[in-house]
């Protein structure tokens, strides 16, 4: 039996993305017609925080069992970013 693969020592690299992307969430709640350019932004963040999560993950073949509930936390706000970056982009101007 293989023995259950660790947590690489870079697990919490995604924590230093969470200023930049709050930021650009808060950015996003000025009034504007769109947040077209915004929500490029936020989805160029949010593939870096994406790009932290999926590198950790490979790295020990897809084992989720490796990383505690701070890395979970991780994944959630890679996932959340995204979306609302796509939220952002994809919402017409306001009449």
């Amino acid at each position: 039996m293989r023995p259950r693969p660790t947590a690489p020592v870079y697990s919490d690299r995604p924590v230093a993305f969470r200023g930049p992307e709050s930021l650009g969430g808060q950015l996003l709640w000025l009034p504007a017609r769109t947040h077209r350019f915004l929500g490029s932004v936020a989805l160029l963040v949010s593939a870096v925080v994406t790009a932290a999560v999926v590198v950790p993950l490979a790295d020990v073949d897809w084992e989720v069992g490796a990383f505690g509930p701070g890395f979970w936390c991780a994944i959630a706000v890679a996932v959340l970013g995204l979306l609302g970056s796509l939220k952002a982009l994809l919402t017409g101007p306001r009449y």
